[in-house]
């Protein structure tokens, strides 16, 4: 019993030391899993602190990221202000050299013209003294007629005809017309003819005889013996003209004019002399040297201005064969009145039409210079047989040749009387350009996108002469801004500063052109969100100082003050419920830039930039023109498909109409002097290029 005790208890201390080492074990795994837990909440929290750490620099960065590109941005800002200003700064530099550069001019002009005016006092002191020497002649001759009248018996001759009129007392304008009158004589080999044929009929004394001889025929009296009344009168008629020419002229720029008009108002006095010796007496064998030097075939001015006048008019109709136009006239628009005037009215205004066709000449369209057609007064219109494929939409004058733009490319028609078309750009639509040969650049809208683009002439002509690989590699042409979308452009000259006005969807764009080392147009002004979409677009200065922009919509016309931003209406029709189609802004010269002939539908009002109506007239069409475009003759012409009308800008009376043969579309081209250049299109989409031209003096006989 005892020893059950005995091992009982032992059973029970031994299940008590189980227990203790299982509760020791227990507490020691506690121990462990807090340690372990605490070694993992430090692990987490190390883990969170570096976190932390990582994205508190990574925003460091990125704030530091957006510090830099904030800096470089303000940087290039500064930079574009700096480089405007610098643009701005050589701009005005270069304005101002060329100021300095035409004041510098303008003083050696009135230099010129003064000495000009000095040297024309002296030669017209000579002619005076000349006149006076003539006078004193006259009263010698008198009273020495006087006494031969009283001593009838002798026979004596009282004067010897060759030291009548000394050489050495003529004036120097005398001299200078009896050396080119010799010259002319020796030049010329009909007057040579008719000189032998003189020394060979023994009927007619030479020249020097009829000076020295003393056996003259009593009815040929000599010429200082004759009244000289009438040769005194128009010398002094003469003299007059030229004393109030030189009074008006002495501060202008027309000296050499002035000298061109004495030139010839003394050929024709000495030929009006000539004339009234002829008249009086037999032959020319008693007329002075120099009257009679002056009536030498060569030394005729009509027979220049003629000629003048038939190279101007063979020039520039050829090229092309007849178009399908028949001319008409309104016998209310010129009414010709026959006149009174005398030959001075008339050889002046050869020599004014003269002047006129020398000026023409300069920058005249060579059509085909070779084919020479019999002269004619109608203006006349021609084409060229030339059909192109696709509908033209606009075209340019590049020098004598034509730039063509259509649906399909760009191509030049060579005007200089082969008419052969060269293909510059193909598969790009163009559907506006202007050729700037003074910036050697073609601007144009093209593309599907309608971008503004800006090619290089130089690059263009290498497309057909193949000359200059350095160019050939290079682009060659470049975009305006990023614009997109242009409806219609037009360049204006300002100051020597050449606008780009541009209307977009619904935006106005203005640009300048930087000259080197920029050399292309740079963003000058911007008119966005308008209220009305603008189709056509202009610019205009009034009064030389402020710009505004002028655009037609499909409800009228409104204005865009540059300065201010500010815009509001000019004019609109309220007759017209349906929507508008402007066709035409017209900027009246001689107002200052502050009026205007605005052309929508088939009619025109005269409004000024303000919108008040300046002239109670409607410029009225005889239809719907498909086109209308102002001439730098100071005409506005409409094509309709019956009829091509002109009208004078100033007025809108009815100058002239070119009816059709049958109905067709036109389109106005470009126009350069006289001529016009305009295409048809018709259903099979094939066009032609047409062009008129249109002579002011032979308009007015039309």
């Amino acid at each position: 019993m005892r020893r059950q005790q005995q091992e009982q208890q032992q059973n029970e201390g031994h299940k008590h030391q189980l227990l203790a080492e299982r509760q020791k074990r227990i507490e020691e795994q506690k121990e462990q899993r807090r340690r372990l837990e605490e070694q993992q909440r430090n692990e987490r929290d190390l883990r969170k602190k570096l976190e932390r750490e990582q994205r508190h620099r990574y925003e460091e960065q990125l704030r530091r990221e957006e510090e830099r590109r904030q800096a470089e941005r303000e940087q290039e800002y500064i930079r574009r202000q700096l480089e405007e200003e610098q643009r701005q700064l050589e701009i005005l530099q270069q304005q101002l050299l060329q100021e300095q550069a035409l004041l510098l001019e303008y003083k050696r002009k009135q230099v010129e013209e003064q000495r000009q005016a000095e040297r024309l006092q002296r030669q017209l002191q000579q002619e005076r003294a000349y006149l006076v020497s003539l006078q004193q002649q006259q009263q010698q001759q008198q009273q020495q007629q006087q006494q031969q009248d009283s001593r009838p018996a002798e026979k004596k001759q009282l004067y010897h005809y060759k030291d009548a009129v000394n050489l050495s007392d003529k004036p120097a304008w005398a001299k200078e017309v009896e050396e080119r009158s010799k010259l002319n004589r020796q030049s010329s080999p009909a007057l040579q003819n008719k000189v032998a044929n003189r020394i060979s009929d023994p009927s007619l004394p030479p020249r020097s005889e009829s000076f020295s001889s003393v056996g003259m025929q009593p009815a040929r009296t000599p010429p200082m013996h004759r009244p000289v009344e009438p040769q005194v009168q128009h010398l002094v008629l003469f003299l007059f003209k030229a004393f109030t020419l030189i009074a008006h002229y002495i501060c202008t720029v027309s000296v050499i004019y002035l000298f061109f008009y004495l030139y010839k108002s003394y050929i024709f006095f000495l030929q009006r002399l000539g004339h009234s010796e002829s008249n009086g007496f037999a032959g020319h064998g008693n007329l002075p040297d120099l009257v009679q030097q002056s009536h030498s075939p060569s030394g005729t001015p009509t027979g220049l201005n003629s000629q003048h006048l038939d190279s101007m008019d063979e020039f520039g109709h050829g090229g092309g064969s007849k178009a399908s136009f028949t001319p008409f006239m309104d016998p209310c628009v010129y009414q010709s009145s026959p006149t009174d005037d005398n030959d001075e009215s008339s050889a002046l205004l050869r020599q004014e039409q003269a002047k006129l066709n020398e000026a023409r000449k300069i920058s005249v369209v060579n059509v085909n210079p070779t084919n020479i057609r019999p002269h004619s007064d109608t203006p006349e219109i021609r084409k060229y047989k030339k059909r192109f494929n696709s509908e033209i939409l606009c075209a340019a004058l590049w020098g004598v040749n034509l730039l063509v733009g259509t649906e399909n490319g760009l191509m030049l028609l060579d005007c200089s009387g082969q008419g052969k078309v060269y293909n510059l750009i193909t598969r790009r639509r163009f559907q506006q350009m202007d050729v700037l040969e003074g910036l050697n650049v073609l601007v144009t809208i093209s593309g599907k996108k309608n971008k503004l683009r800006v090619y290089y002439l130089s690059w263009l002509r290498n497309r057909i002469l193949h000359n200059d690989p350095e160019v050939e590699k290079k682009q060659g042409w470049i975009t305006v801004g990023d614009l997109e979308g242009c409806i219609h452009y037009k360049v204006v000259k300002y100051e020597r500063i050449k606008f780009l006005v541009i209307a977009l969807k619904n935006s106005v764009e203005i640009y300048a052109w930087a000259p080197k080392p920029y050399h292309k147009f740079m963003a000058f002004k911007s008119f966005t969100e308008l209220q009305h979409r603008p189709q056509l677009v202009d610019l205009t200065v009034e009064e030389g100082q402020r710009l505004k922009v002028i655009y037609g919509s499909s409800v009228g016309f409104h204005v865009i003050d540059v300065d201010s931003g500010s815009p509001y209406d000019i004019y609109i029709p309220s007759h017209i419920q349906s929507s508008v189609s402007p066709h035409a802004i017209v900027v009246l010269p001689k107002t200052d830039g502050m009026e205007m002939l605005l052309c929508y539908e088939d009619e025109g009002v005269y409004v000024n930039t303000y919108g008040r109506i300046t002239k109670d007239v409607v410029l009225q069409w005889g239809e719907m023109p498909t086109s209308v475009a102002y001439i730098h003759s100071n005409q506005i012409m409409g094509w309709g498909e019956k009829a091509i009308e002109i009208r004078s800008v100033e007025t809108g009376h009815l100058d002239g109409v070119f009816m059709h043969k049958r109905a067709q579309r036109l389109k106005f081209l470009c126009e350069r002097n006289d001529k016009v250049f305009f295409a048809s299109v018709r259903s099979g989409g094939s066009s032609q290029v047409f062009f008129m031209t249109l002579n002011r003096n032979s308009l007015m006989n039309w």
